[in-house]
């Protein structure tokens, strides 16, 4: 079967690899012409150091050349799924669309079923989530993800055509629980992270996770969600797990964010993944304030995971200190419109910089947007203040003022 790969990231590399091994017709499409033309030369993925892409594995810059494909996966962070649909210019009746993307969106407050819904509503919608590591699916290592679909019947064909020698699927209708706790669990795993940093031992990060999971429960189940979804401790897939994964495993991605600890494989990239926990911190926190209200903790105050993810966390750099420097930037009153027409700018300006270890929305009193929080990981104020002056955002006029406070990082 034809399978297109939309996002030549980490994780979509290794669904295109594990596919195309299987004996897909596989077409990988990423946003930069030139990084393409370099995979399509040389075969190996510069996120995925080691692997080989597989000759099934057709690479491209074309958009919608690849979205021609009765099967697509959108391997596209969650902030840009909205704008990379509406690029596609056929309107996919019948096509179905597999969302890899975790999280919620930040205009909406929705996941990524519904926004498939909203862009293109004839296709058939449907979300790949759980505890995996693109890095082990790419090399074989057997791994098992939830495939959920609102239609069953679609969500069998899919998990028949998705599944291979080392990718095992199980298949739910609860896309809802499937979607919540695939962003929320990621929060948790930033919060453990922060456990972590600031050396307050392994019970309290148990006692997070713990109160953590409870948490994720009862907000997927005030979503609509199935609470047996939340609450299978061993179904692939299923959010506990996962946040295990993304909390204890030897390589986690997300306490990477809070905690910046090393493990003997080198420099993360900062700006390339770490900051979507940050995105659904901020948007997870305004819908349990909207939807869980006071049931949300006894006693009242933030959910568990809020108060230990908004502590700051300073990273031990090595070869010498670097700064943490936190980027207000307020908007100015009806620019929405100018935030929504330089988006794409500002998130490649961010992706192509490096330097970005967290960002996220600032609200007002409403809980409407009112501006942009960005953490920089640079050298000096100096370059903080030269990252600033260059973002596509401050270049269009968007904000109002914008503020650069620092902190030294702490070297242990």
């Amino acid at each position: 079967m034809s399978v297109s790969v939309l996002g030549a990231g980490a994780f979509g590399t290794a669904m295109a690899v594990v596919l195309a091994r299987d004996g897909h017709e596989v077409t990988l499409w990423g946003r930069d012409t030139g990084t393409m033309a370099q995979i399509a030369e040389t075969r190996e993925a510069p996120r995925l150091p080691g692997v080989t892409l597989p000759g099934g594995i057709a690479v491209t810059d074309d958009l919608d050349a690849a979205a021609q494909a009765p099967l697509i996966l959108l391997a596209v962070p969650m902030q840009t799924l909205s704008g990379l649909l509406r690029r596609i210019e056929a309107p996919l009746h019948g096509t179905a669309l597999v969302a890899c993307s975790k999280g919620i969106d930040l205009e909406t407050a929705t996941g990524p079923s519904r926004i498939i819904a909203t862009v293109k509503p004839g296709a058939t919608a449907a979300v790949l989530t759980g505890p995996s590591f693109a890095a082990d699916i790419a090399r074989g290592l057997p791994t098992a993800l939830t495939l959920a679909c609102a239609d069953e019947a679609a969500g069998l064909a899919l998990q028949h055509e998705l599944s291979a020698a080392t990718l095992r699927l199980y298949r739910t209708t609860d896309v809802t629980g499937a979607e919540t706790g695939g962003a929320l669990k990621n929060v948790m795993a930033i919060a453990c992270g922060a456990c972590i940093g600031a050396g307050l031992g392994d019970s309290a990060r148990a006692a997070l996770m713990t109160r953590g999971f409870a948490e994720m429960t009862r907000l997927a189940t005030a979503y609509g969600a199935q609470p047996e979804t939340t609450d299978r401790a061993l179904g692939a897939g299923r959010p506990r797990t996962d946040l295990h994964l993304r909390t204890v495993a030897e390589l986690p991605l997300r306490p990477c964010a809070g905690a910046r600890r090393r493990h003997g494989v080198g420099r993360h990239r900062r700006g390339r993944g770490h900051r979507a926990g940050g995105h659904r911190h901020r948007r997870a926190t305004r819908v349990a304030d909207a939807d869980l209200g006071g049931r949300r903790r006894a006693g009242g105050g933030p959910p568990d995971g809020a108060g230990c993810a908004q502590r700051p966390v300073f990273e031990t750099a090595q070869g010498g200190m670097t700064m943490l420097v936190a980027l207000f930037a307020k908007d100015k009153s009806n620019a929405l419109q100018i935030r929504k027409d330089n988006r794409e700018a500002h998130l490649a300006y961010i992706e192509s910089t490096g330097v970005v270890s967290q960002a996220g929305p600032l609200l007002d009193e409403t809980g409407e947007m009112a501006g942009s929080l960005v953490i920089l990981d640079v050298a000096d104020m100096a370059a903080a203040q030269d990252w600033a002056d260059n973002d596509p955002y401050a270049k269009s006029g968007l904000f109002d003022s914008v503020e650069l406070v620092a902190w030294k990082k702490v070297i242990g």
